[in-house]
């Protein structure tokens, strides 16, 4: 289970991918 997005390697990529979206969300809403 390691190979899928159970392991800690997957985590960290999904967790940078999730940040960068969250930034970009609070951008679009402080440029409104």
């Amino acid at each position: 289970d390691d190979d899928e997005c159970g392991g800690v390697r997957c985590n960290i990529i999904l967790n940078k991918i999730w940040s960068s979206k969250i930034q970009a969300a609070f951008l679009q809403l402080g440029s409104k």
